[in-house]
């Protein structure tokens, strides 16, 4: 048992919220070079939200990061991109200066942010990640369990970033949405079973760059909404090119606001063929508390 022996300011900040409404929570420590590792992991337990990131020095743009879900350490330099966005946010907001990018050192490598001309910090994925899904066992009966025995082929997709995989499949509207949004439960054993990090299905309108996405995770995961805005992006009768596809995730059942992520296509100026999605998404302060450690 960790005896508590200070006291850590822990800020909550809401990414890709909405006017001030909704978005997903991530727990931001700044100042947290004093918190040792074992301290660290009790107290992102306490806080209880997906993400808890600790700042432990920040020199120019460069910041050091750890960051810890309740359970465990993000070893990766990637798998916590909601929280750090939030930790370059308030990194600025502390400063009371202008957003500008940020470089997150991570154990693990450099995670570079960025941000988007209408004010958005976002990370790149490339577009190679992102690939039609195999019809392996795991994966049929997952995309059968979503279609109901259709044949969705051409309209499942898997996205890949750091090891970990998403299966996105698209569904025919609000109806099916919300009837696998009723079984979140469900999708998260056939996840485990499928060796995925997440399922999500998604529905799009064909005439707006929007969509709704629901799935298994209780956070819009960046890699996922990276492949559905390319996916969007191919299927779209005019073509986005830069545009940004809003992609609205809806966690946890009855959370306010959901989650709203832009999603910037870049495409090869000679080919028009993506090459890279920049996902990010506004972000607020959502109050102030303090936890020992």
């Amino acid at each position: 048992m960790i005896t508590p022996s200070g006291v850590a300011t822990v800020h909550l900040v809401m990414v890709g919220s909405e006017d001030g409404i909704g978005g997903a929570p991530v727990a931001v420590i700044p100042d947290a070079s004093a918190i040792p590792i074992a301290a660290r992991q009790v107290l992102a337990a306490r806080v209880g939200v997906d993400e808890t990131v600790f700042i432990d020095g920040a020199t120019g743009d460069l910041l050091t990061i750890a960051a810890f879900r309740p359970s465990r350490r993000v070893q990766g330099h990637r798998g916590a991109e909601n929280g750090y966005i939030a930790a370059a946010w308030l990194h600025w907001a502390g400063q009371r200066a202008p957003l500008r990018p940020v470089r997150c050192r991570t154990p693990t490598g450099i995670v570079a942010i960025g941000l988007s001309a209408d004010g958005v910090l976002c990370l790149r994925f490339p577009a190679s990640g992102f690939q039609p899904a195999e019809r392996t066992p795991s994966l049929g009966a997952v995309v059968d369990l979503l279609f109901e025995g259709g044949e969705p082929a051409a309209d499942a997709l898997v996205a890949s970033d750091n090891g970990s995989r998403y299966l996105l499949a698209a569904v025919d509207g609000a109806e099916q949405l919300a009837a696998i949004d009723g079984g979140r439960s469900i999708l998260a054993d056939y996840a485990a079973e499928a060796g995925l990090a997440g399922i999500y299905a998604y529905h799009s309108a064909t005439d707006t760059s929007e969509a709704r996405l629901f799935g298994s995770g209780a956070a819009a995961p960046m890699p996922a909404v990276a492949a559905l805005a390319q996916r969007i992006h191919a299927t779209h009768p005019d073509g986005l090119g830069p545009e940004a596809v809003s992609v609205r995730h809806h966690g946890a059942s009855g959370q306010q606001g959901g989650c709203l992520l832009r999603a910037d296509v870049r495409t090869d100026p000679d080919s028009g063929a993506p090459v890279a999605v920049d996902v990010g998404g506004y972000c607020h302060h959502a109050g102030t508390t303090s936890f020992s450690w």
